[in-house]
C-alpha cells in the first residue's frame, strides 16, 4: 500500500504507463474515483514478460470486498488478452478474506 496517497500527477503518470502496456481500471462514483485496480510489469526481463504485478485500492468507505471481485475478473481478462496470465499480489492481513482469488 502507498502511503501517503499518490498525487493527481503521479496517478495520472500510472495510467499513462500502464494502460497500454497492461490494464488500469477504475470505479467512478458521481464522477469521482472511489476505487482504481492497475497491472504492471512484473520484471523488465523477457523471460517474465508474460507476468504482471497486480494492485487494487478503494476509498475506506467503498472497502467492500464485491466491488473488488468485480475489479479482479476485468483485470484478469484484459491482461489475459495480452498474453499476461501470471499474476502476482501482495495483500495486507486484513484483506486477505476479501478477495476470492
Amino acid at each position: 500500500m502507498e502511503s501517503p496517497v499518490p498525487s493527481n500527477q503521479k496517478f495520472e503518470e500510472k495510467v499513462t504507463r500502464y494502460q497500454e502496456s497492461h490494464a488500469v481500471l477504475l470505479i467512478l462514483m458521481d464522477q469521482e474515483i472511489i476505487g482504481f485496480a492497475y497491472a504492471y510489469p512484473f520484471s523488465p526481463r523477457r523471460a517474465y514478460q508474460h507476468s504482471a504485478n497486480i494492485a487494487m485500492y478503494l476509498l475506506a468507505e467503498h472497502d467492500e470486498w464485491t466491488l473488488k471481485n468485480l475489479l479482479y475478473p476485468e483485470l484478469e481478462s484484459r491482461l489475459k488478452a495480452k498474453e499476461i496470465i501470471n499474476l502476482l499480489t501482495c495483500l495486507p492481513i486484513h484483506q486477505q478474506n476479501q478477495i476470492d482469488f
